[in-house]
């Protein structure tokens, strides 16, 4: 919010709609997981993400609350929409907790191809964002491969509420 204000990309008089303190203090973050890797080239990563600045289930409520009260008042949407995009730009998680489960698989099925996949998951919400790539080098010049993307949970939710529900690239890559 205070860095929007700053830019100038929030009004300087925008109201502060979400509530919640307005001093800085220091916040944890924690991350736990493990991994374990098969002979056949497969690997399974789980992980455990607690990040204390994201939302709680209170502050994702109130996000959806304000948002449908104040719809019509383009300002407020705008407003809580930058603080989502914002943290994204951040690189920073928005839900307080996750989970994360990600596979690859190097040499499936024939030499070089190689799959991965993950699965982020909103542990408040149960929303989760899912990933899966594969990617094939044809030579040491040309690769090819696709990479799809699924958003999925409920419209009040942080990874259902996003308009971009599945998406699919294919991608062919040239290296000089």
């Amino acid at each position: 919010y205070r860095f929007g204000q700053e830019t100038g990309t929030l009004p300087g008089i925008a109201p502060r709609v979400l509530p919640g303190t307005r001093a800085t203090s220091f916040m944890q973050d924690l991350a736990v997981g493990g991994s374990y890797s098969t002979e056949s080239k497969i690997t399974i990563y789980l992980e455990y993400d607690y990040h204390e600045a994201g939302f709680t289930r209170d502050d994702w409520r109130n996000w959806f609350l304000i948002g449908q009260a104040y719809r019509n008042v383009a300002a407020i949407p705008g407003q809580l929409w930058y603080i989502r995009s914002y943290a994204l730009d951040q690189q920073e998680p928005l839900a307080r907790e996750a989970g994360v489960l990600r596979v690859t698989w190097n040499d499936a099925f024939v030499p070089n191809l190689e799959f991965c996949g993950f699965v982020n998951t909103n542990l408040h919400d149960d929303s989760s964002v899912i990933q899966i790539s594969a990617s094939y080098p044809l030579s040491s010049q040309w690769t090819i491969g696709a990479l799809g993307l699924v958003n999925s949970g409920t419209d009040r939710s942080e990874h259902g509420s996003i308009t971009l529900e599945n998406s699919l690239l294919l991608k062919a890559i040239r290296y000089f």
